[in-house]
């Protein structure tokens, strides 16, 4: 198949969690949260995704996170964020707010300005604008290889107060878990073109093979 897309959602309880700018972080509650959660305030969200089977190499066309939005209290308006990814060949899951900030230091240079709208309400799709130009990164990288693990991170980009993303996480009772999707083209994969015309009772037609 030329072109497919990958999708998987989030694991395990560890692998989505978020960072608040006071050095507190927590990867059991069941929303992970992304932006401006008070005056000056912040919160980082993290979303880890394993075993992507992506070859190094691949040409990345589209790649978005959806997630399941929570009843927040949140003023229902902009949220200005940045989606970039943590710049590892198969990057471990942070387990405490240290390696939060490890992480935070070693982010991709490619990232995704994403003005979104902060959702107070239960259970609606909100889906990221593609953030292909991050995973791109990644997937070039010597020392990616298919089956590796990616952490993309929602931070906050000069949001008003209490504005934020909230995401149901993987340890939501009800709701689904993030999930990425990931269209590519694997390398050594090209695409080309042959047209052929047929002529039958005056009428000619033309068809268009692509490889």
């Amino acid at each position: 198949t030329i072109d497919p897309t990958f999708s998987v959602g989030v694991t395990a309880g560890g692998n989505d969690y978020h960072h608040y700018s006071d050095g507190t972080w927590d990867s059991s509650g069941d929303r992970v949260t992304s932006g401006k959660t008070g005056p000056t305030a912040t919160s980082q969200g993290a979303f880890r995704f394993t075993n992507v089977t992506i070859a190094q190499g691949s040409t990345i066309s589209n790649a978005t996170i959806t997630t399941r939005t929570l009843a927040s209290g949140f003023v229902e308006a902009a949220v200005e964020l940045k989606l970039y990814a943590v710049d590892e060949d198969n990057a471990a899951a942070a387990t405490d707010a240290s390696t939060c900030t490890t992480d935070d230091g070693i982010r991709t240079t490619a990232f995704t300005t994403w003005s979104t709208v902060s959702i107070n309400t239960n259970d609606s799709a909100q889906t990221t604008p593609s953030f292909h130009t991050v995973v791109q990164e990644i997937v070039d990288r010597p020392g990616w290889v298919s089956g590796n693990a990616l952490i993309i991170h929602g931070v906050d980009n000069g949001s008003a107060n209490s504005r934020a993303w909230q995401a149901a996480s993987y340890d939501h009772a009800t709701y689904t878990e993030p999930t990425i999707s990931i269209t590519y083209t694997a390398p050594g994969v090209t695409l080309s073109a042959t047209s052929s015309s047929v002529t039958e009772g005056g009428a000619t037609s033309t068809y268009t093979v692509v490889l």
